[in-house]
C-alpha cells in the first residue's frame, strides 16, 4: 500500500527496539494513525512523528499519562474509534483491578482531546467564514477590474475616434492648402503668360 509503513519500517525510523515500538503503539494507540487491511496493520507516515515525540518524552522521564497529555497538548490528532475502544478496555480493566488512576488518566486524556477537537472545529468554522469573506472581496475586485477595463477600453476608443477625426481634418486641410497652392501656382503662371 503506497505511503503506508509496516511495523519494521516504523522501528527503523524511530530507532528503538521492536518491543519498545510495540509497547508504545499499544500504549499510545489513539495517537498512532494506522490502517487495517485484514489482519495486517499498516502505519501512516505521521505515526513516526508521534513515536519520535514519545521517544523524546521518555528520554525526559515522562510517564505514560504525562506523555498522553503532552501528545494531546501538542495537537496530535486522536482517532475517536480507537479512543472509544481504549476507554472501554480501560474501564473494564480498572473495574477489575480497582485502578482509579488509569481511569482518571483516560478521562483526562479524553477531556483534553475533546477540548482540542472543539478548538479545531472553531478554527475550521472561523477559517470558512474568512474564506467566504475573502471570496466576496475577490468577486468585488473582479467586478472593479472589469469596470476599469471597460472604462479604459471606452476611453481608448473615444481617443482613437478623436485622433482619427483630427487626422482626417488635418489631411483635408493639407489637401485644401495643396489645392490652393497649386491653384495659385497655376494662376500666377497663366497671369504671367497672359499678362493678367
Amino acid at each position: 500500500m503506497d505511503g503506508l509503513l509496516r511495523k519494521k519500517d516504523v522501528v527503523e525510523a524511530v530507532g528503538v527496539p521492536k518491543s519498545t515500538v510495540s509497547d508504545w503503539i499499544t500504549n499510545f494507540s489513539p495517537f498512532i494513525p494506522k490502517v487495517k487491511n485484514g489482519s495486517t496493520v499498516y502505519y501512516k507516515p505521521e505515526a513516526i512523528e508521534v513515536l519520535l515525540t514519545v521517544k523524546e518524552l521518555r528520554a525526559q522521564d515522562y510517564d505514560m499519562s504525562q506523555i498522553s497529555l503532552e501528545l494531546t497538548e501538542r495537537g496530535f490528532p486522536v482517532d475517536a474509534e480507537t479512543v472509544s475502544d481504549e476507554v472501554k478496555t480501560t474501564i473494564s480493566r480498572a473495574e477489575k483491578v480497582k485502578d482509579r488512576d488509569a481511569l482518571l488518566t483516560v478521562m483526562s486524556t479524553m477531556g483534553k482531546a475533546m477540548e482540542r477537537m472543539t478548538e479545531l472545529e472553531k478554527l475550521v468554522a472561523e477559517t470558512k467564514a474568512q474564506q467566504l469573506e475573502q471570496e466576496k472581496i475577490n468577486e468585488q475586485l473582479k467586478e472593479k477590474i472589469e469596470e476599469q477595463k471597460q472604462y479604459i477600453s471606452d476611453r481608448i476608443e473615444e481617443r482613437d475616434a478623436k485622433l482619427m477625426t483630427a487626422i482626417r481634418e488635418l489631411q483635408d486641410s493639407r489637401k485644401q492648402v495643396a489645392a490652393e497652392v497649386d491653384h495659385e501656382k497655376k494662376r500666377s503662371f497663366f497671369s504671367r503668360l497672359f499678362g493678367r
